[in-house]
């Protein structure tokens, strides 16, 4: 058996080898960013030579060793190549590239404590996943819906698909702020993301009234509130309703009016349960007193047309 003593140097001669392999491995990366040859074959405006030298990283990394300086290194390389192509506008390619990087951000996340802001890790990890969120966000566009051209169904679905891929940017962009809560450039893109969806459900809803097309209107204004709900829900439990209270406003006054506009339409055509749910919801999301008269007065009258008086 091998004493405490030989065992203490041996692991002492490891550590010591181990630590020259792990720096000649990022010496060799820093060779890579700026080998001219490989730059000149990247994109316009892409500095460095981010692809060689995270390959060399990855090539480390898939030893499945966990040594975070090259860890970091690696996941410093994916955000300054998304950088350059930020700065360059190539919104597509920033996303194909930062989604190389997950692997790499998943390993650091297990010894990462969150939270930590002054830390170099959580630093890497929240410029991360801002610039896979920003990534996305950029790539999300609002359509235009001709009904004649889609089906209801059709355009339903793609509205919908684009409240989950703002709910996934979201989603990043809190994980960023989990890393490092004091990441304010994070903090300013909440605001003009969510943006898109009121500018996608106006689109929509705009389009369906012109058509007199209730059942579709309201269909895509219940997915609104609750996706809406959904995201109150997510800032509030993230302590950070103040990024969320300029959304919030603008939000619940469109939906207050919307939900009366569609209460009068039921009315209008006799369809008094419609006409009285979209008239509560409507009340739902208001606190101005002109707003509850109006829709009390609107709850009368669809109790009226049912043949009841009952607020006499």
């Amino acid at each position: 058996h091998l004493s405490d003593e030989k065992i203490s140097k041996i692991k002492k001669i490891a550590d010591e080898f181990f630590e020259k392999w792990s720096n000649f491995i990022l010496k060799e990366a820093e060779c890579h960013l700026d080998d001219g040859n490989a730059i000149s074959t990247e994109t316009v405006g892409v500095r460095k030579n981010c692809r060689g030298a995270i390959a060399l990283l990855q090539s480390f990394i898939d030893f499945n060793i966990q040594v975070p300086t090259i860890n970091r290194k690696c996941l410093e390389l994916y955000n300054y190549w998304c950088d350059d192509l930020y700065v360059m506008k190539e919104f597509g390619l920033m996303n194909e590239v930062i989604i190389g990087g997950i692997n790499v951000a998943d390993r650091m996340t297990r010894y990462t404590e969150k939270g930590i802001c002054h830390h170099p890790d959580n630093q890497v990890l929240s410029s991360f996943f801002l610039n896979i969120g920003y990534a996305n966000d950029r790539l999300i566009e609002l359509e235009n819906y001709n009904e004649t051209e889609y089906p209801a169904h059709i355009i339903n679905n793609k509205y919908q698909s684009i409240l989950y891929k703002i709910s996934e940017v979201i989603e990043n962009y809190f994980k960023s702020l989990e890393w490092n809560p004091k990441n304010n450039n994070t903090k300013q893109l909440f605001e003009s993301c969510l943006e898109k969806s009121i500018f996608q459900t106006i689109i929509v809803n705009t389009m369906y009234f012109e058509k007199d097309n209730c059942q579709n209107a309201l269909f895509i204004l219940d997915k609104f509130a609750e996706f809406q709900k959904q995201m109150e829900n997510r800032f509030h439990v993230n302590d950070l309703m103040q990024y969320y209270d300029s959304i919030r406003r603008r939000t619940r006054t469109y939906l207050s009016d919307t939900y009366f506009k569609l209460a009068i339409k039921n009315q209008e055509i006799k369809v008094n349960d419609i006409a009285y749910q979209c008239s509560l919801e409507s009340l739902e999301y208001t606190d101005e007193p002109n707003d509850i008269n109006r829709v009390i007065c609107l709850i009368r009258d669809c109790f009226i047309g049912s043949g009841f008086d009952l607020l006499k």
